[in-house]
């Protein structure tokens, strides 16, 4: 064992002088401070990201319903082979682009409709939910847009196609919205 006696802890606070803790103490603050400032940072660049991911307009739908210039017809709806296709509304998208929601009601002998059925002129991407369909179409320069219908289990033989014509102006829908 060692002789010495215990160290007095209380002479250790009269080596260093004032001047060096507050210093110290100085610089531990400017640490926490400028380091919960990047977290903070770090937070809501995050908190960013993940809001625009969960909650921006990722499908055409939610593009359609989220749009600020829309039109809805009143007299846009058409028969086809036995089965009523009604236009709903009719949204500029921007960047060239026009959002359609249709509803497809099923044929008079019952059969439904699938989504792969209507082929509007232009389509950039489509969705449908139910008895409604939604497309991004490339906006029409006279404010017609060719639809294509293609019956189920027709593919290839095309048979059973039929088209009908979207006519914008006749419509209604203004010109701002399809240009």
């Amino acid at each position: 064992m060692d002789n010495q006696p215990p160290l007095d802890l209380r002479s250790l606070g009269e080596v260093d002088s004032p001047e060096v803790i507050r210093a110290a103490l100085a610089s531990f603050r400017r640490r926490v401070v400028v380091r919960s400032l990047w977290a903070m940072l770090a937070l809501l660049v995050g908190a960013a990201a993940i809001y625009a991911l969960a909650w921006s307009p990722n499908t055409v739908r939610d593009q359609i319903q989220g749009a600020t210039i829309a039109a809805w017809p009143e007299r846009g709806a058409w028969d086809v082979d036995g089965a009523r296709v009604v236009l709903l509304e009719v949204a500029d998208l921007g960047e060239g682009t026009v959002g359609l929601q249709f509803a497809v009601a099923p044929d008079q002998r019952g059969h439904p409709w699938y989504g792969d059925e209507l082929h509007p002129a232009g389509t950039l991407q489509s969705v449908g939910y139910g008895l409604e369909r939604y497309f991004e179409v490339k906006a029409p320069i006279d404010g017609r847009i060719e639809v294509r219908v293609l019956r189920h289990g027709t593919w290839g033989n095309g048979s059973a196609d039929a088209s009908f014509t979207i006519d914008l102006p006749a419509l209604g829908v203004p010109s701002d919205i399809w240009r």
